[in-house]
């Protein structure tokens, strides 16, 4: 196991990151604040087991923010900006630029950061909550999670399906590393962003993965934005270890520089109606079928018949399929 190591962030509070030896460029694993700290991470099967397997070969990292665990504790009021700077000391100290996976509200400082220092990235693989965090959404926080803490996290657990005993455990490592205190103020930074002006900024290499069913959700809405991402859906969307390397490098890897696969020519090779491409631009913002038919004044029917011609021409099967092909020609 490597060893705990710091990195300095812009207001010098230090940010505790293991590395584990491997081949460049990095991957670096973004946790939602408040997950369970580094020392826990480092052992866990859903944690550096699984990294180890899916980087094969190359160097990954992960780390604690500011607040929890070994890192720095939080001083004064959190705001995005300070995890902002946890995610760009780390990536500066592993020698990026990094390919990153981040879940949850990790994803809002990794998207403002990544507008802005797009240079620290090369790839950003994202399971987000949406384009605005809310809460009461999060079916990870429990109503009135903060009158019974460590019940929350032991319960928490017991839905990761981990047994009682390793429940309780877990949930006494992670309350003292991250106190009631610490999840609180990152619930509140992350409610403060709005990352609609951000994303059309962010032309890195995104691939957004979501729960099946959820193609038209608030993650999707995510990916609609993003000039540069493709979509992708798994039973579990909203956790990475469902995926392995294959599928990152089918959705994200092959998209990098020095990738063999040939660039698509930004026009589509088939002729749609200007009625269809109406419909399939709506289709890849994740509007629905009766979204689509009010929009354009027509029947649901009519649009259903649409997307049937659509499926057809450009050779898909869904509706992510079909969001995918209008990023990957460039029609917006």
């Amino acid at each position: 196991m490597p060893p705990v190591r710091y990195a300095t962030a812009h207001d010098q509070a230090r940010i505790a990151y293991m590395q584990w030896p491997g081949e460049p460029p990095p991957f670096l694993a973004l946790y939602t604040a408040g997950s369970p700290p580094l020392s826990y991470k480092a052992e866990g099967p859903g944690y550096a087991r699984w990294w180890k397997r899916f980087a094969m070969g190359r160097s990954w990292a992960m780390f604690d923010w500011r607040g929890t665990a070994a890192s720095s504790p939080i001083t004064g009021e959190l705001a995005n900006d300070h995890l902002e700077w946890d995610i760009e000391a780390v990536v500066e100290a592993i020698t990026g630029p990094v390919d990153v996976a981040a879940v949850g509200r990790a994803c809002i400082p990794l998207f403002t950061l990544a507008s802005r220092r797009p240079e620290l990235f090369r790839s950003l693989w994202v399971v987000p909550h949406g384009v605005r965090y809310d809460a009461s959404l999060d079916i990870r926080l429990r109503p009135g999670w903060e009158a019974n803490y460590r019940e929350h996290l032991r319960h928490l657990w017991l839905g990761f399906g981990a047994t009682p005993a390793e429940s309780e455990r877990t949930a006494r490592i992670w309350e003292e590393a991250v106190p009631k205190e610490s999840l609180a103020a990152y619930l509140r930074a992350a409610a403060q962003v709005d990352l609609h002006p951000v994303l059309p900024r962010v032309e890195i290499p995104t691939w957004v993965t979501v729960r099946t069913g959820e193609e038209s959700g608030p993650a999707a809405e995510v990916a609609a934005l993003l000039p540069n991402a493709t979509l992708a859906t798994g039973e579990r969307g909203g956790v990475i270890t469902e995926f392995t390397r294959d599928d990152w490098e089918a959705h994200l890897g092959r998209r990098l520089p020095g990738n063999s696969a040939p660039a698509p020519s930004g026009q589509p090779s088939v002729a749609l109606t200007d009625r269809e491409s109406e419909v399939l631009l709506l289709i890849a913002t994740g509007k629905r079928n009766p979204d689509i038919a009010e929009i354009l004044t027509i029947s649901t029917r009519t649009v259903e018949n649409h997307i049937a011609n659509i499926y057809a021409k450009i050779g898909v099967h869904n509706r992510v399929e079909a969001a995918n092909w209008t990023r990957e020609h460039g029609l917006r």
